[in-house]
């Protein structure tokens, strides 16, 4: 009894063992449409993880003291400020937490805001 196959591709070589032209065209195209799926996903699914508002990364006040997870986790609460006036407040309070630290390890912060001609 034949199985039914609507719908579906059914790829069967010939018995002799060689594929005609007309069925190494298809094999061909099949593999050419499969893989080009398969990368537009792929790119898909990269544009898709990146992040949707970019973040204009700043010099960290006081990163040299800070580990790279306190760098991170510094910059994680930046992104999540909901307002400028916010992120700002957050970013005054990192300076005076690393400045007490400096202050405790008797060194002196680098101060980058006037570096970069900033009032």
């Amino acid at each position: 009894m034949a199985q039914p196959t609507a719908g579906l591709i059914q790829l069967k070589p010939p018995a002799c063992g060689a594929l005609h032209t007309g069925e190494m065209f298809r094999y061909t195209l099949l593999l050419i449409c499969l893989t080009m799926v398969l990368a537009i996903a792929g790119r898909a699914g990269i544009a898709a993880s990146a992040d949707p508002v970019p973040v204009q990364r700043e010099i960290i006040p006081g990163s040299e003291l800070m580990t790279t997870q306190e760098r991170e986790r510094y910059r994680l609460r930046l992104r999540g400020a909901g307002t400028p006036q916010e992120r700002e407040r957050l970013r005054a309070e990192h300076v005076r937490a690393i400045e007490e630290r400096a202050q405790m390890r008797g060194l002196q912060l680098i101060d980058y805001s006037r570096l970069k001609g900033a009032p």
